[in-house]
């Protein structure tokens, strides 16, 4: 795990070492990101590119490590020899404050998500997943071990071996690299995968800031973009033990609606097909599960920034840098570059033609698609195209993944208040968020009549960006908003009065929370001593955080610095009243009958609120009391319409976030564990080994060895039908005497039998026992060599 540590460093390092040089003229924060993001490239393509020639082998990774180096020290070179000229880079993060608020939590849940649902090791040695990631997890972990086991290149199918990978590979090449330096798959999934989500929470808040330039706005549309959600909430909030419509529509056993959602397979306020909900929660059913979303959205916004750049800064020197982006993208994630791709030819027309046309502007989109387009080039023709042709990807279907709803209606219920918002974000703002806009639209009109997959559903990895662009210009509609009420209701209010209002506000709340608290300590019974749980006192330890931060604000006189604390009220009710309202829901979906506490929680809840409006009014001092007045009812109002809209525009996304959070299935026991280690040592990287096609089977998940065919839930939605293998892996087992000719067929030497096998297939035991050597065995099952 150390060497593959190092070796992930050694390339972040390198991609910042370039970044220092590449885009020296802009901010810290954005080479530093951008640094990170070309490591990841350069870890993701460098061992791949060499792979094409020598096999993905450890020469191939040390090889692209002298490399690395390599440019590392030219960069050092020319970096000192910039700095003698006098041209020192930037190193400020003045201003950048506020992007932790949104960047440090976002990063830890996608991270904890990750460790806890990735072959998560229990005590006894059993391997656990969540939810999400039951499915897809098992695919993704097959290509890299397969990658990095057997070394050939460009990758085959492990569960259909002999048949070319129909699947951007490159997003499992930075695994396979990891997997060949530590030999454990979860480490090498989890690190990469880690590696991409972060550089992709700092891409979205990096492009909304560049877009939409006020930090509050910025953390707005990334918030709503990680977290937001429609309207799928009502079917769950039902504390009593009715069970309300959902247990009407689905039938939930007796359960609770709360139960139902936190013990039931997919039953979330995001995803349920039956009631029409398709929109997802990015973090947990696009990011944690499908590994090439991740790493093309990874690359995509920086993509997006340089193009905004080049397309509205008029930023001419990232034209190169993006279109050799643009260019590496396909065999990463296809459904990005397809995206990025649309966008940029709206932008070009309107750039050429709806402003204004220029000869320098029309040679520098050229230089951008001809890089572009000579980079792409052979990965669309050798491997895009021909597995667009055999999987029959592109077709026409209208209105996406709805089948129960108006078309409208569809969209309300699924996205809420953030597609609601959309056409007065669009029709108030300025002209030129509607030529931004107009980008995505064209995204969002082709992803509603074409499809680019044989699965209706995956539509949504080019809707999402849509999304993403939807979040960003509400944002900056309700940003505006706001500030025009605040305007109206204070403009008699000095700053240093507002200030004081809003810590006042927040200490209310504070106090609110530690008497919840105290409260709960008096309850306790006999010697018995309230003892909060792990996510209580973590909360409670944040609101003192907030509390030491308020009391320091007193003294802090630089107008910057204490404007920072506007937004401590909504941090306070994000981190600790929201939070205590969704603990106190979790914990009532154990019990039949309503729950009291819940009903407390929200009573509390609702004092604060009338605390924080009281206070805000108290600490203002007007001249004439109608102004008084005036204020008095705006500030409710204000109040109000933030938290109730910042609730229902999230509430959806969190109890999702919640329920993934509490998901467990075992995929594998620590005899089963055991026995993948003995097939590992016992057979050859390229053997065939003959077993059952369920996608958790023994081997290709954790040795990297093929077997005759997966499952057709895989490879269907790959356009391979595998009906003839799976007839002949049962004739196989049931009649191995007479099927000889199938051994050879297939090169199957091993024959692997487990209870799964067991459970599908009228085994014969006798000539297997007879013919074959056992070359592993633990309680779970043995493993045959056969002659």
């Amino acid at each position: 795990m150390i060497l593959s540590c190092l070796y992930t460093l050694l390339f972040a390092a390198s991609g910042i070492c370039l970044s220092e040089i590449l885009f020296s003229e802009k901010k810290f924060i954005d080479r530093l990101w951008l640094g990170l993001a070309l490591g990841l490239l350069l870890l993701t393509w460098l061992p791949s590119l060499l792979a094409f020639f020598i096999g993905f082998t450890l020469n191939a990774q040390w090889i692209a490590a002298m490399i690395v180096i390599a440019a590392d020290i030219v960069c050092a070179i020319i970096w000192n020899s910039r700095r003698k000229r006098g041209k020192k880079n930037s190193y400020s993060l003045r201003g950048e404050l506020p992007m932790l608020f949104f960047v440090l939590p976002t990063a830890l849940i996608g991270i904890i998500l990750l460790n806890t649902h990735v072959l998560y090791p229990h005590e006894d040695g059993s391997l656990w997943v969540g939810q999400v990631t039951y499915g897809d997890l098992a695919m993704h972990l097959g290509f890299i071990t397969s990658i990095a086991e057997q070394g050939v290149f460009p990758p085959q199918y492990s569960i259909f071996p002999g048949h070319a990978l129909n699947y951007p590979f490159l997003c499992e090449t930075s695994g396979a690299t990891l997997y060949l330096l530590s030999e454990n798959a979860r480490t090498a999934y989890l690190l990469s995968a880690i590696y991409a989500y972060i550089v992709l929470v700092l891409g979205v808040y990096r492009f909304m800031k560049q877009w939409l330039k006020k930090n509050n706005r910025a953390v707005l549309a990334s918030v709503l973009f990680f977290f937001g959600g429609g309207f799928g909430f009502f079917y769950f909030f039902d504390l009593a033990q009715s069970g309300g419509i959902l247990k009407l529509l689905l039938g939930t056993n007796g359960q609770t609606v709360s139960q139902t959602l936190l013990d039931g397979f997919y039953y979330t306020p995001t995803n349920i097909p039956a009631l029409g909900l398709r929109w997802v929660n990015v973090i947990v059913d696009m990011l944690i599960p499908q590994r090439a979303t991740l790493f093309g959205w990874a690359f995509l916004f920086p993509c997006l920034y340089l193009l905004h750049g080049f397309a509205f800064e008029r930023k001419h020197k990232d034209v190169v840098m993006l279109g050799i982006l643009a260019g590496l993208l396909p065999l990463i994630h296809t459904h990005s570059f397809l995206t990025l791709g649309i966008i940029s030819a709206v932008y070009c027309i309107s750039d050429l033609i709806a402003v204004r046309f220029e000869k320098k502007r029309l040679l520098l989109w050229l230089l951008y698609a001809a890089i572009a387009c000579v980079l792409a080039a052979p990965q669309l023709f050798l491997f895009s195209f021909r597995q667009a042709a055999e999987s029959s990807l592109v077709r026409f279907h209208l209105n996406w993944g709805n089948f129960t709803d108006s078309y409208l209606w569809f969209y309300i219920k699924n996205m809420g208040w953030i597609f609601l918002l959309m056409p007065f974000a669009f029709l108030v703002l300025p002209k030129r968020d509607k030529r931004i806009y107009f980008g995505v639209l064209a995204v969002w009109l082709i992803s509603e009549v074409m499809e680019f997959q044989p699965n209706d559903y995956d539509n949504n990895k080019l809707l999402f960006i849509w999304f993403a662009f939807t979040c960003a210009i509400d944002a900056k509609l309700l940003c505006y908003l706001s500030a025009r009420i605040k305007h109206a209701c204070q403009k008699r209010a000095t700053e240093a009065q507002l200030a004081q209002s809003e810590r006042f506000a927040m200490l209310f709340l504070l106090i609110v929370f530690a008497v919840y608290f105290i409260a709960k300590i008096v309850k306790s019974e006999g010697s018995e001593v309230y003892i909060p749980s792990g996510t209580a006192f973590t909360l409670f330890f944040l609101a003192g955080v907030l509390l030491t931060f308020a009391l320091f604000s007193l003294r802090i006189k630089d107008d910057s610095i204490r404007s920072l604390f506007g937004l401590l009220p909504i941090a306070a009710f994000l981190l600790v009243f929201y939070p205590i309202l969704l603990v106190q829901w979790l914990k009532q979906y154990q019990s039949t009958a309503y729950s009291f506490s819940t009903a407390i929680v929200i009573l509390l809840a609702l004092l604060a609120l009338i605390g924080i409006v009281v206070q805000v009014i108290v600490s203002i001092r007007t001249e004439k009391p109608k102004q008084r007045f005036r204020f008095f009812g705006g500030s409710i109002a204000h109040a109000l319409a933030a938290y109730l809209l910042i609730f229902s525009m999230t509430v959806s996304g969190a109890m999702t976030i919640i329920r993934e959070w509490k998901s467990e299935y075992q995929v594998y026991t620590a005899n089963e564990v055991e026995l993948s280690e003995q097939i590992k040592q016992a057979t050859e990287p390229n053997a065939v080994i003959l077993a059952n096609s369920y996608h958790w089977n023994l081997v290709t998940p954790l040795t990297g060895r093929s077997i005759v065919t997966g499952t057709s839930t895989f490879l269907f939605y790959h356009g391979i039908d595998n009906t003839e293998r799976t007839n002949d892996v049962r004739d196989m087992f049931e009649y191995p005497e007479d099927s000889s000719e199938l051994f050879e067929k297939y090169n199957v030497r091993y024959v692997l039998i487990t209870n799964a096998e067991r459970m599908n297939y009228d085994i014969d035991y006798a000539y297997f026992a007879e013919h074959g050597t056992v070359v592993a065995q633990t309680p779970s099952g043995m493993l045959y060599r056969l002659p």
